[in-house]
């Protein structure tokens, strides 16, 4: 199968920094962008909190509501919220969202509540937080030379 050699090109060569040039290619990007993932962006970057709650409604979970559709206006607000506020010099908050916040998004993104226990794990493995190699913890014992370890099928929440 052949592929254009462009098909890259967002991927590499984007520059993805805040405020995006309002472009053709950015409105055919949000008007194809799934509705949940929309409203996630939009709340990570304006703490938005009031539009998180009000759209809540709309999202069901998805073994409970397959094929559920949003609203045509509420989908055409959200797109337009968020192509404001990519494309607006300053409208974007600096920052995560508070810990709070992310996990109410969590929360209502997965239709279910979120426990507190999965909070941290999941911000570090969505990349919104780093934490120390583990391997330069102070008074951690060296690796044996030689060891080896095999895991099945734990995935990469299994390993943090």
């Amino acid at each position: 199968m052949a592929t254009k050699a462009h098909s890259m090109r967002n991927i590499v060569d984007y520059d993805y920094t805040l405020p995006l040039a309002d472009s053709p290619e950015l409105a055919a990007a949000l008007e194809g962008a799934e509705p949940h993932t929309l409203l996630m962006v939009y709340v990570h970057l304006t703490h938005d909190e009031e539009l998180l709650d009000r759209f809540k409604a709309h999202i069901r979970h998805p073994f409970a509501a397959p094929g559920h559709q949003w609203p045509a206006e509420a989908y055409a607000e959200l797109r337009e919220k968020l192509r404001k506020v990519l494309t607006t010099p300053g409208a974007a908050k600096e920052g995560s969202p508070p810990r709070a916040l992310m996990q109410k998004m969590m929360s209502i993104g997965v239709g279910e509540e979120v426990a507190d226990e999965f909070v941290p794990m999941m911000i570090e493995q969505g990349g919104f937080e780093r934490t120390p190699d583990r391997t330069k913890v102070p008074g951690r014992a060296p690796v044996p030379a030689g060891f080896k370890v095999l895991i099945i099928g734990g995935g990469l929440t299994g390993l943090l």
